[in-house]
């Protein structure tokens, strides 16, 4: 997802809109908690490898790493509950602002000397990503012209100033009315229905694949079989996630498209991993987070290159083509394992 998800929209966004903005601090988070999954996945795997290397301490070094496993994932998933936890009050705070910030504009447009001010906005705020679509629409008018009459005078604007303030007001609130009208396709009960009887489809399918896998799936196909579970697999099973994050690229959405990509990928490194471990634990399964050291240093080395590309804030085709490519010599490299 990181890779060829996100790498994906961003040249389909760059292509049709040049530069994307994306919020910056939710960008920083949704990275550093990559990083942190990361360090959560290298310490275990390093225990194991250095425990390898001592055929008299295996077995002792073992016990350790499936222990540390376990402790990690319990903090990995506290780590993704304050994710969750932050993320919720973030956008509540944020919906609040915006709503105040935007009635307090469209008050002061009708009163003469703060139109200027507060209407036109420049476009560092653009940059920032703190205003919205009606300040964004003020950027490309020209600015009142303050042009002398024939009798050299300076003509009185507060008058026009009032009506076009007035008239801004009945567009912006007409603009607001026609975005808050979404037509409702499901209700809630509908949509919970929806979500249960899809959850167990895909529970029952997800046996018949790890069913099929185990009986030799990849060897029938000639393919190696971590490339079919690393890269084929992915693939197919997010084609639908996939697809919505390449349509809100498209639409000039790219928050939408980064929260879809990346989104998914911390919910599996912070939540899907730890769980796993965390209910073998309790079945008495020995399940760890030991993996080999290619896919170690595979992981590190795309969550660094993600960081690398992104800590700006901004999205464009060549930082896609970047990843694109990354993410094809990875899966070159899976293949050959």
């Amino acid at each position: 997802n990181g890779l060829l998800v996100l790498g994906s929209a961003m040249v389909i966004g760059g292509l049709k809109h040049r530069t994307q903005l994306l919020d910056k601090p939710s960008t920083i988070i949704h990275l550093v908690l990559l990083l942190g999954s990361a360090v959560a996945v290298i310490v275990p795997t390093a225990m194991g490898v250095a425990g390898s290397q001592q055929d008299s301490v295996e077995n002792l070094n073992k016990g350790a790493s499936l222990l540390l496993s376990r402790i990690v994932s319990i903090f990995m998933a506290i780590a993704y509950g304050l994710f969750l936890y932050h993320t919720l009050m973030t956008n509540k705070r944020d919906e609040i602002f915006q709503e105040y910030a935007f009635r307090s504009t469209l008050g002061s447009l009708g009163s003469p000397g703060t139109k200027k001010h507060n209407f036109y906005a420049s476009q560092a705020d653009v940059e920032l990503g703190q205003v919205d679509s009606l300040h964004r629409k003020s950027l490309d008018e020209p600015m009142p012209s303050t042009e002398m009459n024939g009798n050299g005078s300076i003509p009185d604007t507060n008058a026009t100033d009032s009506v076009n303030g007035e008239a801004g007001v009945e567009e912006g609130e007409e603009e607001e009315d026609e975005e808050d009208e979404e037509e409702i396709y499901l209700t809630t009960c509908s949509g919970v229905i929806w979500l249960g009887v899809i959850a167990v489809t895909i529970s029952w399918l997800s046996d018949i694949l790890v069913d099929e896998i185990e009986k030799g799936a990849a060897e029938q196909l000639h393919l190696p079989s971590t490339f079919l579970y690393t890269i084929i697999i992915p693939i197919v099973g997010n084609a639908a996630e996939h697809t919505s994050a390449f349509i809100f690229a498209y639409k000039n959405k790219p928050n939408i498209s980064f929260g879809i990509a990346v989104g998914s990928s911390i919910q599996v490194a912070l939540l899907v991993m730890p769980v796993c471990v965390l209910m073998g634990w309790i079945m008495h399964q020995e399940l760890d987070l030991t993996y080999s050291t290619f896919e170690c240093a595979v992981y590190t080395a795309a969550v660094l290159l993600l960081f690398a590309v992104l800590h700006d804030g901004r999205s464009n085709w060549l930082k896609g083509s970047l990843l694109l490519i990354a993410y094809l010599m990875i899966g070159i490299g899976f293949w050959f394992v």
